[in-house]
């Protein structure tokens, strides 16, 4: 070790001992880097922390826009409902085939709608009903 170097900041990687000629690696711990380390996880954490108030405001303001328009969405909601039974008729006419591409699609859509929705109102615990993945 030289005079710079202090005691127990420096490993040797491949167990070499010092002196013997062999090459080695060290590895140099710094502790400024262990404090960014820890400034970065404390900094993104409030970011998270943060991010999650924003959504929440965001949800909260969708659900009270909802509420307001609650006719009017289950108008539209009955008119997809409607469309999307016609098309599925004519698809398994058509092209009965393609039924599998089409339900994956849906499931893939629709089970995270569910559950995100079941989230909020705080159903959640239905969703450990193996019916509604079915």
């Amino acid at each position: 070790m030289t005079s710079s170097d202090e005691p127990g900041e420096d490993i040797i990687v491949n167990g070499d001992t010092p002196g013997t000629g062999k090459p080695r690696f060290r590895v140099r711990f710094l502790h400024a880097s262990f404090s960014k380390v820890a400034k970065t996880k404390e900094m993104l954490s409030k970011q998270a922390v943060q991010t999650k108030k924003i959504l929440s405001k965001h949800a909260v303001k969708i659900a009270k826009q909802a509420e307001e328009h609650e006719r009017f969405i289950n108008k539209v909601t009955h008119l997809l409902g409607v469309l999307g039974f016609g098309g599925f008729c004519f698809l398994l006419g058509a092209r009965p085939q393609d039924i599998p591409y089409v339900y994956c699609l849906f499931y893939v859509i629709f089970v995270p709608l569910r559950w995100i929705y079941y989230r909020f109102k705080k159903w959640h615990y239905y969703l450990l009903s193996s019916g509604f993945y079915l």
